[in-house]
């Protein structure tokens, strides 16, 4: 398991670094007053930490989404827990994980948009 979290987190680092060059703008809009805006570059010292920001944690959802894949997966009888409350455990974690994630794009979609 130690080597398909650490496979995935180095893959999903160079994959997140990828994306982020593809998608992270190095200029940022500055509203000046309510008619006029302008346009800053960022230095490269910003512009090379906001990516290795974004693929940092790209690689750690990756490492998170192998790890509650291979949780998911486990057989709960193997350690005799009962199923009812592995399963609810499960559940739960999901849910928590969901709402956390929505809340999370709402909160970057009201701050970009």
């Amino acid at each position: 398991m130690e080597t398909k979290l650490v496979k995935g987190g180095l893959y999903g680092f160079i994959i997140g670094l990828f994306l982020a060059i593809l998608f992270c703008a190095d200029r940022v809009t500055v509203h000046v007053s309510a008619s006029s805006t302008t346009m800053e570059l960022l230095t490269m010292r910003e512009y090379v930490l906001k990516l290795l920001r974004y693929s940092c944690g790209f690689s750690l959802g990756t490492v998170a989404v192998l790890w509650l894949q291979d949780w998911m997966k486990r057989d709960p009888r193997d350690k005799q827990e009962p199923s009812f409350v592995v399963g609810f455990l499960k559940a739960f974690f999901i849910v928590l994980g969901g709402i956390i994630a929505l809340t999370v794009l709402m909160i970057l979609w009201r701050r970009f948009t």
